[in-house]
C-alpha cells in the first residue's frame, strides 16, 4: 500500500518540478489539499482510491506520510515536513526537492572508473603479498 502512495507522491513531484521553479518547495498546504491532489493522480493512473488501504481523510494521509517520509528522502530525494499550526490547530505539509545532492543514490558502479585507484590499493597484491601470504592473512583473521 505505501508503495502506491509513494508512487503518487513521486508523480506529484514530477508534475510540480516540470514548472522549473528555482524554489525547492514544490507543495505546501493542508493535508486535505495534498490528499485531493494525490486522488487526482491516482484516478488518472487507474489506481483504486476506493480501496480500504487508500487514505480516506486528512488524518490518515498525515500518518501515512510520517511512516514513509524517510523512504522518500533516501530513495527519491523528496523531503517532506509536517508542521503543526497551534493557533489554528491544523497541519501544513511541505514537499521539497532535495538540492543538496544527497538522495540516497550513490556513484559506485562498475562503469565508474574513478574509484579504481582506491580499490586497487586495497588488494593484497598491491602490497607485495604473494597469494599464499594473503591467504595466510585471511585464515589468521578468521581464527582470531
Amino acid at each position: 500500500m505505501d508503495s502506491t502512495i509513494i508512487w503518487c507522491i513521486e508523480k506529484l513531484v514530477e508534475q510540480l518540478d516540470e514548472k522549473e521553479s528555482t524554489d525547492t518547495t514544490l507543495f505546501e498546504g493542508p493535508p486535505l489539499k495534498l490528499l485531493n491532489r494525490l486522488n487526482e493522480i491516482a484516478r488518472a493512473n487507474s489506481i483504486n482510491t476506493n480501496s480500504s488501504e487508500w487514505p480516506k481523510d486528512h488524518k490518515w494521509i498525515t500518518r501515512r506520510i510520517n511512516t514513509i517520509k524517510s523512504n522518500l528522502q533516501q530513495e527519491l530525494g523528496i523531503n517532506i515536513e509536517i508542521k503543526r499550526n497551534t493557533t489554528s490547530n491544523t497541519s501544513i505539509i511541505k514537499i521539497m526537492k532535495n538540492d543538496s545532492g544527497i538522495s540516497g543514490e550513490h556513484n559506485i558502479s562498475p562503469e565508474n572508473e574513478s574509484l579504481s585507484p582506491y580499490l586497487e590499493g586495497l588488494s593484497p597484491g598491491s602490497q607485495g603479498l604473494s597469494p599464499a601470504e594473503s591467504e595466510d592473512l585471511n585464515t589468521e583473521s578468521a581464527n582470531i
